[in-house]
């Protein structure tokens, strides 16, 4: 199927001397012929255009874009008021009237198209059954929805039911809407945008030329509220289901688009300007995302750069600073490219006895850093004096007593000394003399 598109699409680069009336004849039979003999989920791949020589125009280019369908339900009449935007199909038939919605999102629709001119618009929906109810053949159509409607509350009376577990009507005004007609407007276009041929027990794929509904999306002359495909007579037989996006392959919306002539200003696209500076029928395409980073401190990100319609974007999104930096952990906490500036010291002491200090913490590098630094003890405690010298938590614990004598004749005594908090004391005592000798 590639192969066919392709070739089609080559005879299209040089239809200035075919006639551009030929050359889309050639496009539009090849890709019929691509998507009838393939299988139903096949997509013909797009052009590969060669870039242009710099400064050397080269012709239009024809290229193929394909949107999924990003929303699809269908409706009955025989239960108004169910909801199936969850149902793995979509559904046509006569026995309690069926019609099947389709969503595409108008705004990837004037994505694509916008710098082209829109040569076709197709819509492919995939049959999962078709019934053998269908006489000589009968067909099908497509309709332009007037109604805003939504995949998940869209039912046979509400446009968008506010509460699709109930058997009961939960719209109104604007919300609900008249599929027969009767009660109001129908909420689609009466005349059909295209139609096609049902014939028993078909497979593949069926095709609807909408052009003109997406050229008026495309003009912005259209809101793009979607598509509605019933059959033709709904008084006759005939019943098929197509896939739906739970179920895929999606229904898919097939744009043509025709690239103006070019003239290459370089050999390669790299600038994100929204602007196909090579003339390949791509913008931007060969634009390389680089690395970033932002924010500092605790603060830091990394990402990347990318380009979006033409737009250079950046992931990159700092953290969230916090309130303070107080915590001496050598982080940038509050991401003001001062680390622990909040840092609040605290005195300290250390040692004991003499060697007792004072000091106070600061932050140094991160760590909590304490300037307090204690004496240099004595290698003993001798000295009767109450200190501690030895820096040991006990005071005078070295002191040796010494044997000492008073008194003399009978009064002549002995006793000792001893350190009594910080003073030598001696215990002699001489003895009381006599009246006379």
């Amino acid at each position: 199927m590639g192969k066919s598109i392709r070739g089609a699409l080559g005879g299209l680069r040089s239809r200035r001397s075919l006639g551009s009336a030929a050359a889309l004849s050639l496009l539009m039979t090849s890709a019929a012929l691509a998507v009838g003999c393939g299988s139903p989920d096949a997509k013909p791949e797009s052009p590969q255009p060669s870039r242009g020589e710099l400064g050397t125009a080269r012709s239009a280019l024809v290229t193929s874009t394909v949107l999924d369908v990003v929303g699809d339900t269908f409706i009955r009449s025989g239960i108004a008021n169910q909801n199936e935007g969850v149902t793995p199909r979509l559904s046509v038939q006569i026995s309690s009237t069926h019609r099947s919605l389709l969503y595409f999102d108008p705004a990837a629709i004037r994505a694509a198209a916008a710098g082209h001119t829109l040569l076709s618009a197709q819509v492919e929906l995939t049959i999962s059954s078709t019934g053998t109810n269908w006489g000589p053949g009968r067909s099908i159509a497509i309709h332009s929805m007037r109604q805003a409607s939504t995949e998940l509350r869209a039912t046979w009376n509400c446009a968008s039911d506010a509460n699709i577990n109930s058997t009961t009507v939960n719209c109104s005004g604007a919300t609900a809407w008249s599929m027969s007609g009767t009660n109001g407007p129908l909420p689609y276009t009466p005349q059909s945008t295209a139609t096609s041929l049902i014939s028993n027990s078909q497979t593949g794929v069926v095709t609807f030329d909408i052009t003109s509904d997406v050229a008026a999306i495309v003009a912005e002359t259209d809101a793009g509220l979607g598509w509605i495909v019933k059959k033709v007579n709904e008084t006759q037989s005939g019943s098929m289901s197509f896939a739906s996006r739970e179920q895929g392959p999606a229904p898919r919306l097939r744009l043509t688009l025709e690239t103006p002539d070019c003239t290459p200003t370089a050999s390669v696209d790299t600038i994100c300007d929204g602007a196909d500076e090579d003339c390949d029928g791509s913008v931007d395409e060969d634009y390389a995302p680089v690395a970033t980073s932002c924010g500092g401190g605790a603060c830091a990100a990394s990402g990347t750069t990318s380009c979006i319609d033409g737009e250079e974007t950046d992931s990159c999104h700092p953290g969230v600073p916090a309130g303070g930096d107080a915590t001496c952990n050598g982080v940038d906490d509050d991401c003001d490219d001062e680390v622990d500036e909040e840092f609040v010291g605290a005195a300290t002491s250390c040692g004991v006895g003499v060697c007792e200090a004072s000091g106070a913490t600061t932050c140094v590098n991160g760590q909590v850093a304490d300037s307090c630094s204690a004496g240099v003890p004595a290698n003993d405690d001798a000295s009767c004096n109450g200190l501690d010298d030895d820096c040991d938590s006990v005071v005078d614990e070295d002191y040796i007593s010494l044997t000492t004598s008073c008194g003399v004749g009978a009064c002549s005594a002995s006793g000792s000394t001893s350190c009594v908090l910080g003073e030598a004391l001696d215990s002699c005592q001489a003895g009381s003399p006599a009246a006379d000798d």
